[in-house]
């Protein structure tokens, strides 16, 4: 299929049907974005379960995962074709790395619109459901019991996203400035695939909706609306089962596989012993 209708096809997953421009066609592309294609790790368990190792996919698995198996991905699938997918349409952007426990291991976008800069990262599991400016900074989410700040950081001197829980920085990314290719991430992707690393040890859906945000956090599902959360422990595969196809609308998501393949890579059933849920 020649680039052009691919780039159609994927325009048409996101729920759009006319060809996005300026300010409001970004905003209109990240909001369904976000909508649309969930963040999860399930395409890397079932990608490893197949060949045992992993790599990068191509746009054509990106999107038929969306289409035929209510799937998406994490920053190593969602940003880098979403920054293609707004070349393709005219925008002025650049795929960047940005730092956290290593260097450039997390993929984020730069847009430039007139004489505006722009940051987007569709690949967080963050709720980061428009364009944030650069020059509004610092901007602040609340999210349940989350606090996202896209910052400066002062003693880098780069842009920074911070995620605070109780007042506590618990996680986030260090921006870098290059631009970068996609296969500059190669490296970082195959490493990705490793026993032990974070998306090999879990399983990890985060779906935003207009109202809501629905997680699945190994055996937790957490509902997040208003300000408010809540959460569940699932006891047993039928009830994930049951929360993917019917809280997370992934309805033809193969979670059972998945489960199957995590716990031969973990080495122990997935409901074994009692189950502590992490803050959230």
């Amino acid at each position: 299929m020649r680039c052009g209708e691919l780039y159609k096809r994927y325009l048409r997953l996101i729920g759009i049907t006319t060809i996005p421009t300026g300010i409001d066609g970004l905003n209109e592309i990240v909001h369904k974005h976000i909508l649309h294609i969930p963040f999860e790790n399930v395409s890397k368990l079932l990608l490893f379960g197949e060949k045992k190792s992993g790599r990068p996919i191509t746009l054509t698995e990106f999107l038929d995962g969306i289409e035929f198996q209510s799937l998406g991905g994490t920053c190593h699938s969602s940003n880098p074709y979403l920054h293609a997918l707004l070349d393709f349409l005219g925008y002025k952007t650049r795929l960047l790395g940005a730092d956290m426990s290593e260097r450039n291991v997390h993929t984020c976008i730069r847009t430039q619109l007139y004489s505006h800069e722009y940051h987007i990262d569709v690949g967080y599991a963050a709720p980061f459901r428009k364009p944030m400016r650069l020059d509004k900074i610092p901007y602040q989410i609340k999210h349940g019991k989350y606090i996202y700040l896209f910052m400066k950081n002062e003693n880098f001197k780069k842009y920074e996203i911070a995620v605070f829980l109780n007042g506590n920085k618990i996680h986030g990314y260090i921006l870098n400035e290059e631009s970068r290719k996609f296969n500059f991430f190669s490296k970082t992707i195959h490493e990705s695939f490793e026993i032990g690393k974070a998306f090999m040890s879990c399983i990890r859906i985060t779906r935003f909706f207009k109202d809501k945000t629905v997680e699945l956090k190994n055996r937790t599902l957490i509902h997040y609306k208003g300000g408010q959360s809540s959460l569940k422990v699932l006891k047993n595969i039928e009830q994930v089962e049951n929360a993917v196809k019917n809280d997370l609308m992934m309805p033809h998501c193969p979670i059972r596989k998945a489960v199957k393949i995590l716990e031969q890579i973990i080495q122990k059933p997935f409901f074994e012993g009692e189950y502590y849920p992490e803050e959230y």
